[in-house]
């Protein structure tokens, strides 16, 4: 049964929600669904939109700056009622809310996924957004998704009580994680100027303070006191990066940091690394830890939000405290200092992604759920 899909997103930058539906758009195109994308602002420069259109994907920007703008918001329903969509899908804060409003206005399924771990605050002027995206997502939205049973938990506390919610954690590509040969790692760690055989911690991440990339850097120090000639590669940019610089020099360690800026071939940078560390401070289920396991790099990671979903500690992955300098120093020099262990974990942690975050695994669920919300909507 082909589904006609039109996925909603309030930008296309480098964040996990961007990327996540690059990949699930592009297999949901690829296995036969009619599917269209449309675009409220841009971001960046929409990085991610030229990922989704090389695959086929037909989108659309259409303006949104403001939810009070109803012209822009006329505008926008009128551009998607001519889509004529048979589930409407919406991702971050804009795009859902005016997907369920759509669904309820045009009798159309309407699906919202929620990215992140964040509750609704009258403080500021995003938080009053998200109080008013779970208000219309628990009375409107057919289904709202949320990416484990931490998150479902979070979400039904924090303003989502009685909304219709579906656990549907994220998938990646495993194909696309691969081990690369012998000689595609030694050129690419020449490009990087990166010595064959160093150690090499890697951590992507967009360069923001909830990321935790500056403790990363802190630890660094001693971790090389234990292993000599370590290095720690960091992937992305945002608008930590000139701190994040700033502060590799003043500790003294910018020659064994090296910053790439933003790369399109993260699945080969992570095949060149030994162990891939995520500091972060919140998260609610990021596909950079999936795409590391699938790598087969051994994780450390934050013990926040859906994070301990993912990895059991001391098996497929080891967690630590958040905001943990001397944690984050322990883990990654016994993991670094033990090569057995490092590959005992690097194992497991493919395992499990190939358990329980496989992307064909995640579409066939999605596509059953669309099918069943169409199926519901014609009894009515």
């Amino acid at each position: 049964m082909s589904v006609r899909i039109v996925h909603v997103i309030d930008g296309l930058g480098s964040g996990g929600a961007e990327r996540l539906l690059t990949v699930y758009a592009t297999k949901l195109h690829r296995i036969g669904h009619d599917v269209h994308i449309i675009v409220l602002n841009d971001r960046n420069g929409n990085p991610e939109q030229k990922n989704i259109q090389a695959a086929g994907i037909p989108t659309s920007l259409v303006p949104v700056g403001k939810l009070r703008n109803f012209s822009e918001i006329r505008n926008f329903f009128s551009e998607l009622k001519a889509l004529k969509p048979d589930v409407v899908h919406g991702h971050l804060q804009f795009s859902s809310i005016l997907c369920s409003l759509f669904g309820w206005r045009r009798a159309v399924p309407s699906v919202a996924t929620v990215h992140t771990l964040e509750g609704p605050e009258m403080a500021n002027r995003d938080g009053l957004r998200r109080w008013l995206m779970y208000k219309i997502l628990e009375r409107f939205c057919d289904r709202v998704i949320c990416l484990s049973k931490t998150a479902e938990a979070f979400a039904r506390k924090n303003g989502l009580a009685r909304a219709r919610i579906e656990v549907l954690p994220n998938g990646i590509d495993l194909a696309v994680f691969e081990p690369r040969s012998t000689s595609e790692r030694h050129a690419l760690r020449a490009t990087l100027e990166i010595p064959e055989g160093v150690p090499l911690i890697l951590a992507v991440a967009v360069l923001r303070p909830p990321k935790g990339i500056d403790r990363l850097i802190r630890a660094l120090p001693t971790i090389c006191e234990t292993i000599d000639d370590a290095q720690l590669l960091i992937v992305g940019d945002g608008p930590e990066r000139g701190r994040l610089e700033q502060l590799a020099t003043d500790i003294g360690i910018r020659d064994r940091v090296t910053f790439t800026g933003q790369r399109a071939d993260v699945p080969d940078l992570m095949s060149i690394a030994d162990v891939f560390v995520l500091p972060t401070l919140d998260d609610a289920q990021p596909t950079v830890v999936m795409e590391a396991m699938a790598s087969r790099l051994p994780v450390i990671a934050s013990r926040v939000g859906g994070i301990p979903d993912m990895i059991a500690d001391g098996v497929d992955g080891l967690l630590v405290p958040p905001d943990d300098v001397a944690a984050l120093e322990a883990a990654v020099s016994s993991i670094l200092s033990d090569p057995a262990r490092q590959a005992d974990v690097a194992a497991a942690g493919r395992a499990t992604v190939e358990e329980k975050f496989s992307l064909d695994r995640q579409v066939e669920r999605l596509t059953g759920l669309y099918e069943k919300l169409l199926e519901d909507s014609k009894r009515v």
